[in-house]
């Protein structure tokens, strides 16, 4: 089916739709069964066709976020970090706050797995400063953690130990035990 709709994606608007269905529904059967590269070609699929119709355009940013994490999942970070740069620029230009948090976050990570904490820091930082903005308590509480994590990685003990205070603190008050 998702052949089908693939192949007849720039024919038939149904068909465009279906890739965008399978691209972001069956994600977990893709992952169980075919595997992430296969998940990455249904993207790419579902991309072209949110790309083609204008109808489909608002599924790009969801695209272009989910191509960056599943470079990200395959440990191909040069990938990765090209798709969530574009999946920030486009969360920006559309003013779609939640997805701009999602990639100021994954940026963070990708550039802290890179060993380029201080640029980390930075997007860490942003991420927390948008979450306040938005009160979207669990991601302020988890960009103090990566920030937490990611001054540890600099040796300075004490700007993470104050940022992991601070996020255990909202993990608390949101009920959130397991942190």
């Amino acid at each position: 089916a998702h052949q089908w709709a693939t192949e007849n994606a720039e024919q038939m608007f149904y068909a465009a739709e279906m890739t965008h269905f399978y691209a972001n529904t069956c994600v977990n059967f893709i992952e169980l069964r075919r595997g992430m590269r296969v998940w990455i070609e249904w993207l790419q699929a579902a991309l072209a066709s949110s790309l083609q119709y204008a109808e489909l355009n608002k599924n790009v940013i969801t695209h272009t976020g989910n191509l960056g994490a599943a470079y990200a999942h395959l440990g191909e970070t040069v990938p990765a970090i090209r798709y969530c740069r574009k999946h920030l620029a486009l969360a920006r230009r559309n003013a779609d706050r939640a997805a701009e948090l999602n990639a100021l976050s994954n940026l963070g990570i990708l550039y802290r797995n890179l060993g380029q904490i201080e640029r980390a820091v930075r997007f860490f930082k942003k991420c927390y400063k948008l979450a306040a903005e938005l009160s979207e308590r669990a991601t302020e509480a988890n960009a103090l953690g990566n920030l937490g994590v990611s001054y540890a990685i600099l040796g300075d003990s004490e700007k993470a130990l104050e940022y992991h205070q601070k996020s255990f603190a909202i993990f608390n008050e949101l009920g959130d035990i397991r942190r």
